[in-house]
């Protein structure tokens, strides 16, 4: 069993990210705490895709204009297709950032995501990652996303150690349920 610090927030699935309310608690955070950047460490990565993608759109549906930044090691597009698709708007947009460049692009491609909207959220890099250490440094809120059942809990729980070192250690934890179920 994963033990750790921080709250599990609940339990999603790629099909239906919010089934439980699990997106909304976290959109409720993300406004109590005015945060302008959420960062969803996933383990592994793609785990984090659809709390992003309802998050994202949690946010705008809420009236803050929202901007899904996803990071990706070639710049390409990675996301799996699922029921709900990304709900692309004036009011939430989406961008995808190759990671390879460097701490200096990640940090410009974070402000001017930020110029544009009042929430970003990122996702795409693995919890373990430099990356993921690098973009806790400039976030408001950090959240990890672990798979069940295909993330070993230990992996989990050092990479919330390593977050817990940062300016922004994670807040909390969402399982996910492993795509394809």
């Amino acid at each position: 069993m994963l033990r750790t610090d921080i709250p599990v927030f609940g339990s999603t699935s790629p099909g239906d990210a919010d089934r439980d309310g699990t997106c909304r608690r976290l959109r409720n955070l993300v406004f109590d705490e005015d945060a302008r950047c959420v960062l969803l460490a996933g383990a592994p990565a793609a785990a984090a895709m659809p709390v992003a993608r309802e998050l994202a759109r949690l946010c705008a549906n809420g009236g803050a204009s929202s901007m899904l930044l996803v990071l990706s090691p070639d710049g390409t597009d990675a996301d799996v297709q699922t029921s709900r698709a990304f709900p692309e708007t004036a009011n939430c947009t989406r961008r995808t950032v190759r990671i390879t460049d460097g701490d200096r692009s990640l940090r410009e491609a974070v402000a001017r995501a930020r110029a544009e909207v009042e929430i970003v959220i990122i996702t795409g890099p693995e919890l373990d990652s430099v990356d993921t250490l690098t973009l806790a440094t400039f976030c408001d809120l950090t959240v990890v996303v672990a798979e069940r059942e295909t993330t070993i809990d230990v992996e989990v729980a050092r990479g919330i150690s390593v977050l817990a070192e940062t300016a922004v250690p994670a807040r909390g934890l969402i399982l996910a349920e492993p795509a394809g179920r």
